[in-house]
């Protein structure tokens, strides 16, 4: 086993956060039981990125439902110029089992992107 001084390796200690994985619809990037540390998101391009996300759709009563998903959108113009989600995905590594949760039409409302993978602990 390798040691590694995430101090050291980390530029902004104070914008990480470490999240312990459950489930495998990650698979095989991501294990049941592995320490994942996330960057807080603020703001940018979230495409192709594993991140975490708050998903408050189906999950009202509880605050909301915490997932960490491969992230995908498709964009459009609207009316006024501006470039506007048409739809987001969060998609599973493993598709045996599992499916994307989709939002369409510009639901960012419901979902919240929390944090982006940096590194796994396993």
């Amino acid at each position: 086993m390798t040691r590694m001084n995430l101090c050291k390796s980390v530029e902004s200690v104070g914008l990480l956060f470490v999240v312990h994985a459950k489930g495998n619809s990650m698979l095989p990037k991501i294990k049941d039981g592995d320490l994942c540390v996330f960057e807080r998101y603020h703001g940018g391009s979230r495409e192709g990125e594993i991140v975490l996300s708050q998903v408050n759709e189906y999950y009202e009563e509880y605050g909301g439902k915490y997932t960490i998903k491969k992230f995908h959108s498709e964009k459009t113009v609207n009316e006024e110029g501006v470039e506007v989600h048409s739809k987001i995905e969060l998609q599973p590594l493993n598709k045996d089992g599992f499916q994307a949760i989709e939002f369409p039409e510009d639901n960012d409302a419901k979902i919240a992107t929390i944090g982006v993978l940096k590194y796994i602990i396993c």
